[in-house]
């Protein structure tokens, strides 16, 4: 039991007192980190079951629903809700399994996604400009929110095909270009320079191996020296306004001693 835990809520005991839920992990120095790290796996090892025993309630309903020919579309929702929640979970459990240690969701420039796409979505952006601005409007590429093992990791930038048309006004002569821009194939990972040293690339390589985190970046997101490279969890997002949840955890950290 570590010191700098709540009394009101003790971790060790938050998953044997139904009353007494675990709902906060604090640690001060790496002991009591190494603490938080299992009560945070039996957090999610108790949360996986409880969304399968939920999925397994509404798959029953669900199919008593279908059987009496009763409206059923507000049920499979619900469950593609659960298991897109399940899937989240399930990652999470396996990233802490590995070794992984959650963080804040601070901001990434991310370089890395997952998809299992042959190719990108086909997106067309046009400008009145020049071939570049409607090429700078083609959205990032982000995950997929794949279950564990799924997929394989891209640029979040695309090869982009670009191509200019000429219109000629009928009545006027006058021509006017515009220009378009689409994506036509994944590009392939680019490892930032900052943080390019052997040992952080080959975590990322290990990282990528697992196929558990839906992004990878790092922090803080702009070109300066010892960031933080981080993998991010996200849960599906389906429709609605916002974010979806994410959580994040630390892949590598590179310290310049130089610098200090």
């Amino acid at each position: 039991m570590t010191e700098a835990m709540t009394q009101e809520v003790m971790p060790q005991q938050a998953l044997e007192v139904m009353d007494q839920p675990l709902v906060h992990l604090i640690a001060t120095d790496p002991h009591q980190m190494a603490d938080a790290q299992q009560d945070l796996r039996k957090f999610l090892a108790a949360k996986v079951c409880e969304v399968r025993n939920e999925i397994a309630d509404v798959k029953h309903a669900y199919k008593v629903a279908v059987q009496n020919k009763w409206a059923a579309s507000t049920l499979k929702r619900t469950l593609e809700r659960e298991q897109d929640r399940l899937v989240f979970y399930e990652k999470a459990l396996a990233a802490v399994d590995a070794g992984y240690t959650i963080i804040p969701n601070f901001p990434i420039d991310v370089f890395a996604v997952r998809t299992k796409r042959n190719a990108p979505r086909q997106i067309v952006r046009e400008s009145s400009w020049n071939q570049s601005a409607a090429s700078r409007s083609i959205p990032d590429e982000k995950g997929q929110a794949l279950p564990v093992g799924e997929g394989r990791y891209v640029s979040k930038n695309q090869i982009v095909q670009k191509e200019t048309q000429t219109i000629k006004d009928e009545k006027t002569g006058k021509e006017t270009e515009t220009h378009l821009a689409w994506p036509v194939e994944f590009a392939k990972v680019v490892f930032p320079i900052n943080v390019a040293r052997p040992q952080v690339m080959e975590a990322t390589a290990q990282a990528m191996l697992l196929k558990v985190f839906d992004e990878i970046g790092i922090c803080p997101p702009v070109r300066q020296p010892d960031p933080l490279l981080i993998g991010r969890i996200a849960m599906k997002k389906r429709g609605g306004w916002g974010e979806p949840k994410a959580l994040s955890f630390l892949i590598a950290w590179h310290l310049d001693l130089r610098t200090l």
